[in-house]
Parts: C-alpha cells; structure tokens; sequence
C-alpha cells in the first residue's frame, strides 16, 4: 500500500517544505546536532524538498519575552533593527545554549539546505562540511 510520502513526494514531485527553527527554549548543542541530523537524513530520504530556516526570536508581546527568566533566555541585544524575523545573529543565549554555540548549527543547517536544495556550488561554501553530509557522516 503507496505511503502518504509515496503518493505525494515520489509519484506526484509534490514539493514539501520544511520549517526549522533553532535555538528554542530548551535547546542545547547536542539537540540541535541530533536535529541538523534529522534534516539531512530528510533531504536524504527524499522526504522533503525545502527548509525554511529560522532562529528563534523572543519577540516583545510574547511570554518569552515578558519573562525570559522563566524560559532559561538571555536577551543581549535590545537593538530592535536585529530582531527581524530572518535574523542570522541570535539576539539572545539560553541557559543551555550560548550565543556562539546557537550560530554554529545555524550556519550548519545553511550548509545542509545549500547542499540538498541548490546541489551545486555556492560561494564559502564549506566543502569538508559538505562531503561529510552527502557522506551520512554529519
């Protein structure tokens, strides 16, 4: 019996994107890995066609804002022009997740999307990074 994937993906090129986000409360780097894993395996299986990327953002109105304590959040950036919704700097670290370790599998998911999506070659790209994803040994 045809999959929901089968019918939709592999019979029919019906594209299926995907939204990813990093650096939600509660995230750390061993999680994010296990997720950038997860997406690569996606694109891998032909499971999916595109990510849609993002960063998580604490934006005022809400409670991660409101009480950021609460959520293990840092705001370290109250520069508003920063906090715009395809943001690539975090404007904030949590309890488990620094700054610096929140870009690293930002720019990692970059480098899986540019290697599934354009399949070719981009610049900066980093092709160490590459090989070892198309490798499965991310």
């Amino acid at each position: 019996m045809p999959t929901v994937v089968d019918l939709c993906v592999r019979d029919n090129d019906i594209n299926i994107l995907a939204f990813w986000m990093i650096g939600l409360p509660g995230d750390n780097p061993l999680e994010s890995r296990k997720s950038l894993n997860f997406m690569a395996e996606l694109f891998r299986d032909g499971l999916i066609n595109h990510v849609a990327l993002a960063l998580f953002i604490p934006y005022p109105g809400t409670e991660f804002y409101t009480n950021p304590a609460k959520y293990g959040i840092t705001i370290l950036n109250r520069d508003w022009s920063r906090w715009e919704r395809c943001a690539s700097e975090p404007i904030y670290e949590l309890d488990t997740f620094t700054k610096a370790e929140i870009s690293r599998p930002y720019l990692d998911a970059i480098e899986i999307i540019k290697t599934y999506e354009l399949f070719g070659e981009l610049p900066n790209t980093d092709h160490e990074f590459v090989a070892r994803i198309r490798s499965g040994s991310l």
